[in-house]
């Protein structure tokens, strides 16, 4: 029987590939990179056929990619997509693929703990920024905050997570999550992110990431330009010991 092929658009700008993302992914992430931050975790993970390396790539995969599907990611794995992902020495990821179903793909997602994907983008942050010299002015990483708000479905945990949105006529179904970014101004790219409640506004996000940023140039609009701001991006001064 006959399928009828997606009609979504691609989130890939004209002229970008899968394969090109994939290269770039595997350059900037490196397996070393990947393994302290689940060192650093408290779960074990075994010897798989989604390893965290290839588990993290399919999710970005399913965002870019037009069918944002796990069909379409464990197609794209048997079709040999991720093959460059397999350690050296192991035979390629499609050769040891069986099962058409997705739970496998589906449960190594569940695995994967929130403080992989930070210290993931964190890692790729390094990375760009020691091979991007234009991105520095004047010595100075030139960084833009920016914050936003993400309408959420009150799925699972998610709704007792976020607060619920609401106008004069009461609570919406949505629920909402506060966003907070830094951009390198240079590329473009996320270097860091945090999220949070409504409750919890941008300015606090916003230092959050200060800790693991470093020092740099901010740009951000007005609701970024108040003391506390300056004071969290400061370096904070050691402590002197006390004489007696």
């Amino acid at each position: 029987m006959a399928t009828q092929k997606s009609t979504r658009p691609s989130a890939l700008p004209p002229g970008l590939s899968l394969v090109r993302v994939l290269q770039t992914f595997q350059r900037l992430l490196r397996q070393t990179h990947l393994q302290l931050a689940l060192q650093q975790t408290e779960q074990t993970f075994y010897d798989r056929i989604f390893s965290p390396a290839v588990t993290l790539w399919y999710m970005i995969f399913q965002r870019l990619h037009h069918d944002h599907s796990l069909q379409a990611a464990l197609c794209d794995a048997h079709q040999g997509g991720a093959d460059r992902l397999t350690p050296r020495g192991r035979r390629p990821l499609s050769q040891r693929i069986r099962s058409r179903a997705t739970t496998a793909l589906s449960n190594a997602r569940q695995r994967l703990p929130l403080p992989v994907f930070h210290a993931a983008l964190a890692a790729q942050a390094q990375q760009i920024s020691h091979s991007v010299p234009q991105a520095f002015w004047q010595g100075w990483r030139v960084l833009l905050l920016d914050g936003s708000q993400v309408r959420l479905r009150p799925w699972s945990e998610v709704a007792s997570e976020f607060s619920a949105s609401s106008n004069q006529r009461g609570k919406a179904y949505w629920v909402l999550m506060r966003v907070v970014a830094v951009f390198c101004l240079h590329s473009g790219l996320v270097l860091a992110s945090a999220v949070g409640a409504t409750t919890v506004s941008e300015q606090a996000l916003a230092g959050q990431l200060f800790q693991g940023l470093g020092s740099g140039l901010y740009l951000g609009d007005a609701n970024f330009g108040i003391f506390w701001m300056a004071q969290a991006i400061l370096p904070k001064p050691k402590a002197r010991p006390c004489c007696t």
